[in-house]
């Protein structure tokens, strides 16, 4: 062990080493408070520092460590659960860590958890050998020291019971000023959309309306027919911005789709109108039923599926790929590298393609048309729904503006999770708003002849086909004990989506349909139904059960994000069901 030795007393002390800790919650910090101007606080502290006598150590001030937190929130204890200091807390659990001076700014830094257990957390480390340095206060928390417990257990309760004043405050504020705004017709003077300015008093609104003709420009564009990527690219030529910066496809999309253009923040009138609400409701619907192009006629058309096959893993597109003389599906984040897609795998195109067309052509579209006029009456509580969550979103967008920067990252995460949830609601309302047409399926009757791919004309016409009829293919390889695919197909029209799932030689498909009956998910097989409820859970076996059904279902059900309830129903019930079955 390194030691130290005191000249006057004589006395060794050993040397321990320094611990630096800084945190930030969001990833993109104001100025003067981001990782680096913590580290500099305290190191500039150690240059002047003495170890107390009671320590009974000294620091080795050539060996510290630095642990940094990026966007964890200590607010909810994100940066133990998934961060740094999680994995330094468990070193020191685990008797790998045994002694050091941890240096933390403040207490905010190390965590604002509720009292009880932001004290387990420092516990945490002190019974592990570990002191901890306060440096804005000076203080020194460890059980060497007496009374330092309840100076620890005061910060401990100022740092959680600020966050939540913050919080509070962030909160009222904000519906103040939207309260206010309603009520004495004044402005929000916080986030003011690009095309008005507040003016002079800060109390109404100044319309630019250079701005508002370009916005309408962009709106009336879209309506007749010019496409987003057109639209960027004669802006940009000409520079005419709404911002300091060029257009990009995010932009186009994200002002398309912005209600407050029609003067609405959620249900509530807070701006001047600037768009015509039915030049908004008529892009809204182009938005949502946007049909995809045909592609311009060439010696071969490779895959029917681009625009319509997506990566069951990450979302993104699924393209025909060429290799080795071989064409594949594959994932376009798997291939660019521009995402982390690390479990999409190659899928044989042709076997697949054959796969799927063989299913179209034998779909009951006349059942998926029933089911979706069965649907129609739930189209007015889905609207409601949606109406709830994009004024929840608003608020919490604004609450973003002024929040405490422990609250940024939940905050940030809260509005993602609920326009994924927005959007599975609008997609629901446009199925069951959409005319479902029963399509003419006499072009899928020669599998062969499409699946020739010089035969372009042909293969034009089975893509607008499929381009009319199939909104999405989830494709998906999964190498388990042996290798099977899956393909989640849904419809544009109705809300029932079929699955296949084939063995390796994607020849052999177990068909699932997957469809709603008021509050239930019904999930039929060849040889079973289950239905699955908020209240229960059952079985239906008309006959005898085939095992591998059962395990292959168990299977998709696993990979589907929110149907963990079933698939542990399946799993705790498999003896009983497949002894009854066998009875």
């Amino acid at each position: 062990m390194t030691q130290s030795i005191v000249a006057h007393s004589k006395v060794v002390k050993p040397l321990v080493k320094v611990i630096i800790y800084c945190r930030v919650s969001s990833m993109l910090q104001m100025d003067g408070y981001g990782l680096q101007r913590q580290q500099d606080v305290i190191k500039a502290f150690l240059d002047d520092f003495k170890v107390p006598s009671e320590l009974g150590y000294e620091i080795d001030r050539e060996n510290f460590e630095v642990l940094e937190d990026q966007g964890r929130s200590a607010y909810h204890g994100y940066n133990f659960s998934k961060g740094e200091l999680g994995k330094f807390r468990d070193k020191v659990l685990s008797g790998e860590v045994k002694s050091g001076l941890f240096l933390i700014e403040n207490v905010d830094r190390y965590t604002r958890l509720e009292e009880y257990i932001a004290m387990n957390e420092f516990n945490n480390l002190i019974l592990g050998g570990i002191d901890i340095l306060e440096v804005e206060t000076g203080e020194i928390f460890s059980k060497k020291i007496s009374g330092s417990l309840t100076k620890l257990t005061v910060s401990i309760s100022r740092a959680y019971s600020e966050s939540k004043r913050k919080s509070n405050i962030s909160k009222r504020s904000w519906m103040n000023r939207k309260r206010k705004s309603l009520e004495d017709g004044v402005a929000i003077n916080n986030n003011t959309p690009d095309w008005l300015q507040l003016s002079d008093d800060k109390k109404s609104y100044v319309v630019d309306t250079d701005k508002v003709e370009l916005i309408n420009y962009v709106f009336n564009s879209y309506v007749v027919g010019l496409g987003a990527t057109n639209i960027i690219k004669r802006l940009n030529d000409q520079r005419n911005y709404l911002s300091d910066t060029p257009w990009s496809t995010n932009k186009i999309y994200h002002l398309l789709s912005n209600k407050r253009v029609t003067g609405y923040l959620g249900d509530e009138r807070h701006y001047p109108q600037i768009v015509e609400p039915g030049l908004y409701d008529q892009v809204q619907e182009l938005l949502k039923n946007k049909t995809r192009k045909r592609k311009k006629a060439g010696t071969f058309m490779r895959s029917l599926f681009n625009g319509i096959a997506k990566c069951a893993f990450c979302g993104n597109g699924m393209i025909g790929h060429n290799m080795s003389s071989a064409l594949y599906l594959r994932c376009i984040a798997e291939r660019s590298k521009t995402t982390e897609c690390k479990n999409a795998k190659l899928i044989r195109y042709n076997a697949a393609e054959r796969l799927i067309l063989e299913h179209i052509r034998n779909v009951n579209w006349a059942a998926l048309k029933q089911e979706q006029n069965d649907n129609k009456n739930d189209l007015s509580k889905l609207r409601t729904d949606a109406s709830i969550l994009e004024s929840e979103i608003a608020d919490v967008v604004k609450e973003l503006e002024t929040a405490d920067d422990d609250l940024v990252m939940p905050l940030a995460k809260l509005v993602k999770k609920r326009r994924s949830e927005l959007q599975e609601l609008n997609e629901k309302i446009g199925t069951l708003e959409g005319s479902f047409a029963t399509p003419d399926m006499s072009l899928v009757t020669d599998i062969d002849s499409i699946q020739d791919q010089g035969n372009v004309t042909l293969r034009q016409s089975v893509y607008l086909l499929l381009s009319k009829t199939v909104s999405t293919i989830n494709c998906a390889r999964y190498d388990w004990d042996e290798t099977y695919y899956i393909f989640e197909l849904k419809y544009i029209g109705a809300e029932q989506k079929h699955v296949l799932i084939c063995n390796k030689t994607l020849e052999k498909k177990y068909n699932v349909v997957i469809h709603k009956k008021g509050d239930a998910t019904i999930y039929e097989t060849y040889s079973f139904t289950i239905e699955a409820t908020p209240e229960m859970i059952k079985i239906n076996v008309p006959q005898t059960i085939v095992i591998n059904d059962y395990f292959l279902l168990l299977n998709y059900i696993d990979s589907v994000n929110g149907s963990e309830r079933v698939a542990q129903w399946m799993r705790d019930n498999m003896v009983d069901v497949l002894r009854q079955a066998y009875s």
